[in-house]
């Protein structure tokens, strides 16, 4: 495969590896693309020959190189540093980080944060553009971490009440929907597994029905579904009935997932608001779901057991993190639900640090990035990946593989052998 590598700064570019001029190389190239967090690099050794051997000023001139055969850009970086010594030669090696590694040259404001991640993401990207020179700027893409899918099945459903622009997902299983003049219609498949907003609550001929729109403004409202359908509610059970759906004044059900608030240092023993308890690591920073709620204090249960009762005004009511995993099926039921962080940052973090730390890390997220418009576009996606059915083979499309060993669990068995001795006389 034959690359092209541009070296550019905002006045002008120079080609320095060309694919078919024998006299424009670069040698000793070493190329590392992570699929994880960490920034891309490139290592390179170029000689005076190379028209570009004086261009190169560190932190500042940037590397490009492209496939030549598709004209795929494959890697954006800076030259960052030289390496090694000249042991009396006139080459030159170099270290080249890649571009988003311009987010470790601005460093965050103080801030307390509550919210979704693309709010969060887009107060550090422009945070970092009002710091950073022009050609150091980022246009600011999707952000795939602000929802996730907590999967359910018929058996277990997720009960939250449910009204007038709330959300409602219909199950993979449904089977009918109904129009406005209460028409039975065989439900299209294009619309199960799709989260919906919720037009009506339905009353009349419509009790116990939601009108529901679909989230694609175009394909407009999507009709009556029976709450049976989906999955976000079940009808309530009554009050004397074993497990009952107890929904508090206020509004949240129970089995509610919450986690306490940052800075809340007691909770209580009872609902009356005695037994004053210190919150001690790492009962803080757990999630916790709500039980019972009275006197404006909710139990919360942990591992199945309530644990303590906290005031309302204490408990963080977005507090899931992380997706659950799907449920075995050709077609798992799931809820997808908004996530809300809590973040803080300071003047020690870096943009990078503050990205890593609070949207990629904690989800299992990557930062991506493309061009849009000529403009470098950062996105944080839920797993970037590319699918293929081409064959590794070393020396061809292996550059490199290693194997390692953990000794940490080996032991060593001493097992002895032989036979009794006899008896003497025997």
């Amino acid at each position: 495969m034959a690359h092209k590598v541009i070296f550019q700064t905002i006045e002008e570019q120079i080609e320095t590896h060309s694919p078919v001029n024998p006299s424009i190389k670069l040698h000793d190239t070493w190329l590392e693309l992570f699929a994880d967090n960490r920034m891309d690099r490139f290592r390179f050794v170029i000689h005076p020959d190379n028209p570009a051997y004086y261009f190169i000023n560190e932190m500042v001139t940037e590397c490009i190189i492209t496939n030549s055969d598709t004209n795929e850009v494959v890697f954006e970086g800076r030259i960052l540093r030289r390496v090694g010594k000249d042991q009396g030669t006139p080459e030159r090696a170099y270290w080249v980080e890649d571009v988003r590694g311009y987010l470790n040259d601005t460093k965050q404001s103080p801030v307390t944060f509550t919210g979704k991640p693309s709010e969060l993401f887009k107060k550090i990207i422009e945070r970092h553009n009002v710091l950073a020179d022009d050609q150091k700027q980022f246009g600011i893409g999707v952000c795939e971490v602000d929802t996730y899918r907590a999967y359910v099945d018929d058996s277990t459903p997720i009960n939250v009440p449910i009204a007038t622009s709330g959300y409602a997902t219909i199950k993979p299983t449904a089977v009918y929907i109904w129009n406005n003049d209460n028409v039975q219609l065989r439900m299209a498949d294009s619309v199960k597994g799709v989260r919906h907003t919720v037009e009506l609550v339905g009353t009349g001929v419509f009790a116990g029905k939601y009108l529901l729109r679909h989230p694609i403004p175009a394909w407009g409202i999507s009709g009556w579904v029976q709450a049976s359908d989906i999955v976000e509610v079940q009808t309530p059970a009554t009050p004397n009935q074993e497990g009952a759906i107890t929904i508090p004044k206020e509004g949240y059900p129970r089995r509610t997932e919450v986690k306490i608030k940052k800075g809340v240092k007691h909770y209580y023993k009872s609902s009356d608001g005695t037994g004053l308890t210190e919150i001690r690591p790492p009962w803080n920073d757990r999630n916790y779901t709500t039980v019972n709620f009275v006197n404006g204090k909710y139990s919360i249960a942990w591992g199945g057991l309530v644990r303590a009762w906290a005031n309302v005004s204490d408990l963080d009511f977005g507090a899931i993190a992380k997706p659950s995993e799907p449920i075995k099926g050709d077609k798992p039921n799931f809820v997808e639900k908004t996530r809300t962080i809590d973040a803080d940052m300071t003047y020690r973090d870096s943009s990078w640090d503050a990205i890593k730390e609070h949207l990629l890390d904690p989800f299992g997220a990557e930062l991506h990035m493309e061009s849009v418009l000529g403009l470098r576009t950062l996105h944080i996606r839920n797993r970037t990946e590319n699918q293929t059915d081409q064959v590794l083979t070393p020396d061809y499309n292996i550059l490199k593989m290693q194997e390692s060993l953990d000794p940490t669990g080996i032991i060593t068995v001493l097992i002895p052998e032989g036979r009794l001795a006899k008896e003497e006389g025997a």
